[in-house]
């Protein structure tokens, strides 16, 4: 729809499908976000293949805000290219955050995950997410609330179910989330987060969350070094 979105703009009652490629900041609806963005029931079915910040929705929110509710990824896509080794910062939803905040609510990630299918995953080298691929920084408090991931993620390193790679330096909660699928990993692989670092304390609310089997399908969480049913890596003053 866009390549650059600024100001306040707002997305509903949107449906797409076929296939969008680049190379950096491509999303299936706008590649980068610069002021703040709502989406609310929007369904994308699109294939999106990219070497850096990637992601279902928006490729990247610098300095800005994304609200997404009721928005769904559909099974008929591809985020970031599964022969691209170099593809860095995929999320099912959001590519990379830097420097802003976000609010998921209600939303989904939706691909049956077998083993036996090994084309529609989400994919990359490093930092991949089923909803985010790298939180490099957040401006305000952000959440992730009562939604799902059920598909398969493919990376190198840095591969969480819900968030590749995270650093806080504002609150995150995530409740009443749940995660399910397939991650044929290398190191720091975990069913929600690959790795997380924050310095502050209660900067992470984490409760009722579940990683299991739904939707038909296999659950399988594996990699070289540093795998976990949560996180991969943890490095926290206080939970």
């Amino acid at each position: 729809i866009a390549g650059c979105s600024e100001g306040t703009v707002k997305l509903s009652k949107i449906s797409t499908s076929g296939e969008i490629s680049g190379t950096k900041n491509i999303g299936g609806l706008v590649g980068l976000v610069q002021g703040e963005l709502i989406i609310e029931d929007v369904t994308v079915g699109t294939s999106i293949y990219g070497n850096e910040n990637v992601g279902g929705l928006a490729g990247t929110v610098q300095k800005g805000k994304i609200r997404l509710k009721n928005a769904g990824i559909s099974s008929n896509f591809i985020v970031g290219d599964v022969d691209q080794p170099k593809a860095s910062n995929v999320g099912g939803m959001v590519g990379l955050v830097n420097d802003a905040s976000f609010q998921i609510e209600s939303s989904s990630v939706i691909h049956t995950s077998k083993f036996e299918d090994n084309t529609k995953v989400i994919s990359g080298a490093t930092n991949v997410g089923g909803f985010i691929g790298k939180i490099a920084s957040l401006n305000a408090n952000s959440s992730i609330t009562k939604s799902r991931v059920i598909s398969p993620l493919r990376v190198n390193t840095n591969g969480g179910g819900f968030v590749g790679w995270a650093k806080l330096g504002k609150q995150l909660k995530v409740s009443g989330c749940q995660y399910g699928g397939i991650m044929k990993s290398g190191s720091y692989i975990g069913g929600f987060f690959g790795s997380l670092e924050y310095t502050g304390s209660n900067l992470l609310v984490y409760e009722d969350n579940d990683v299991v089997a739904s939707n038909n399908s296999d659950i399988y969480i594996g990699g070289t070094n540093y795998v976990g049913a949560v996180f991969g890596w943890l490095s926290a003053r206080s939970l």
